[in-house]
């Protein structure tokens, strides 16, 4: 599996494959056989349509759900006091000097990773009982038969969230659709 996070994915993904095919061999992902997911960093997130927010989130996605995409970015923040240094040197000299500074920013995530990992470890212990407890009342009180149809749907969106043709159980329905079905 192959998760892919870009800020607009959503027009991105559309036609990975067609270009897919004029990459040379060595560079091109046969999707027959790999599984990608596509995201959109919950920063960017809110700034897109709500079929997007929903399709492209990290929140609805099983393994994924806490990621904010965003990781690779954060480097640059450290990067850019050194650009007023890079921009007298040449090319070997300015590859050396980013080289070092990226290295020293990985090292340090590496050393902060065990007390970083804790911490969302904790968080995510408390969380899931909390979520537990929700899911656990209100399973106790649908019937059995939507929740069997409930869950068919939901398997056959997680398999494949990035599916624009399997109606999406995230969005929100307008409360007209429901006065409608009431009547």
């Amino acid at each position: 599996m192959l998760n892919v996070s870009y800020d607009i994915v959503c027009q991105w993904h559309k036609n990975l494959w067609a270009h897919m095919k004029s990459f040379p061999q060595s560079h091109a992902l046969d999707h027959l056989t790999k599984y990608i997911c596509f995201f959109m960093p919950k920063f960017h997130l809110l700034t897109h349509v709500a079929k997007c927010q929903t399709i492209f989130s990290f929140n609805f996605t099983c393994y994924v759900s806490q990621t904010d995409g965003k990781a690779l970015e954060r480097g640059w923040s450290n990067i850019n006091p050194v650009a007023s240094s890079t921009k007298v040197m040449g090319p070997g000299c300015c590859h050396d000097m980013l080289d070092n500074h990226f290295g020293n920013w990985n090292w340090e995530k590496t050393i902060e990773l065990g007390t970083s990992l804790l911490y969302k470890m904790k968080d995510a212990l408390a969380e899931k009982a909390v979520h537990a407890l929700a899911f656990e009342e209100f399973d106790a009180v649908i019937t059995p038969e939507h929740h069997s149809v409930w869950l068919e749907e939901m398997q056959a969106w997680e398999d494949n969230p990035n599916d624009t043709l399997i109606s999406n159980l995230l969005e929100a329905k307008a409360m007209g659709e429901y006065f409608l079905l009431l009547k």
